[in-house]
């Protein structure tokens, strides 16, 4: 048997998240793949046990197995996401509980890194600029930062070859964005979007990336994880429109106008909410404002629950799809294939699996 057509060995941590178990579905549909999943405790791995995922529950640092499964691995991807901690916790995390990932690993391995698009630093709404920002605008986007810069030392102090994946919108059968979609589009809803790309990446894409990374097939770095083949909104609310089998309407905007709208509004929820939250200093110094100001208040937000009501009733529309300005920077992986035609096929094995469970 030649290298090429050896099991390749991939153990999935943090595995009982959506992502996780999704991507261990279609992973164990490929030829040539032996999957672990590693999960936190047996609870928290009980959708895996019922899939029947090869998986393993408990600390990396206390359990042996795990770390023989993670010494015998080709590939090593790190889910975990943790939350509900200060800045302080949350690094001191990541920092030691990749140090015990890199300690077990051998050196002909791979480490993926399962980071995220807001890394490049942008936030909504004073910084929707789809672009790399020195300073991040945002604590969650510091620490997947700083978790991508220790993953990178680990790599380079054990020889170890180190991929980073700033995940676009995760699409898939178990993913919040898609099941969100189609939930309002089952509701009638109409959708206004620009005819920029969807940052979006589907998670047998992401499965295909793993099995790509231990074939060799692309080289360790940091990247941009979204479709190779970009989905534009109108594609990808069709084919969501797709599997409910309903009809969708779709208003498209112009890039630039859509620009101009959301500059607009933002000015005027910024000169809103700096009117409402000083409204104390604003009528204290000025007295004439004492009782037209809480008129005012109480008319701006009548007006915006009526706007809301009288949308929602006769023409529901949905507008936060595409909230940012411009494409995510940064390099795609290039083996990646079109999956446009063929996402159907492979969400409908999924959905089978799923359903089994129920029988």
């Amino acid at each position: 048997m030649s290298t090429q057509d050896q099991d390749k060995k991939i153990v999935i941590l943090g595995a009982n998240s959506k992502v996780g178990v999704e991507l261990c579905m279609y992973l164990d549909l490929f030829k040539n793949i032996s999957l672990v999943a590693i999960a936190r405790t047996e609870y928290a791995a009980t959708l895996l046990k019922k899939l029947g995922i090869t998986y393993l529950s408990g600390d990396i640092s206390q359990n042996s197995m795990i770390q023989r499964a993670i010494s015998n691995a080709d590939l090593v991807l790190d889910l975990a996401a943790p939350s509900k901690m200060m800045i302080d916790e949350m690094r001191n995390f990541y920092k030691s509980r990749l140090e015990k990932v890199f300690q077990y690993m051998s050196r002909d391995s791979v480490f993926v890194f399962a980071s995220t698009q807001a890394a490049f630093g942008y936030k909504e709404p004073m910084y929707p600029k789809l672009k790399y920002y020195f300073f991040p605008r945002s604590v969650y986007a510091a620490n997947k930062r700083y978790a991508e810069n220790i993953c990178t030392k680990l790599g380079k102090r054990s020889g170890i070859d180190v991929f980073l994946l700033r995940l676009g919108d995760v699409h898939g059968v178990m993913q919040n964005p898609s099941i969100l979609l189609k939930d309002l589009i089952r509701q009638g809803y109409s959708f206004t979007v620009s005819d920029n790309p969807a940052n979006t990446v589907f998670v047998c894409e992401i499965a295909q990336a793993l099995v790509n990374i231990t074939k060799k097939m692309e080289l360790p770095g940091l990247y941009t994880m979204v479709s190779y083949y970009s989905w534009s909104w109108r594609e990808l609310l069709l084919y969501m429109a797709s599997c409910e089998k309903k009809n969708i309407k779709i208003n498209l905007t112009d890039s630039s106008e859509r620009k101009i709208n959301s500059y607009f509004s933002f000015l005027k929820n910024s000169i809103f909410l700096f009117v409402v939250t000083r409204r104390d200093l604003l009528m204290a110094n000025l007295s004439f404002l004492g009782s037209y100001m809480p008129i005012m208040k109480n008319r701006m937000l009548s007006s915006r629950a009526e706007t809301e009501i009288q949308k929602i009733k006769f023409n529901p529309e949905y507008t936060d799809l595409d909230r940012f300005i411009g494409v995510l920077p940064g390099k795609r992986m290039k083996s990646l294939s079109d999956i446009k035609n063929t996402i159907g096929d492979y969400e409908r094995e999924i959905k089978k699996k799923l359903s089994s469970l129920l029988e």
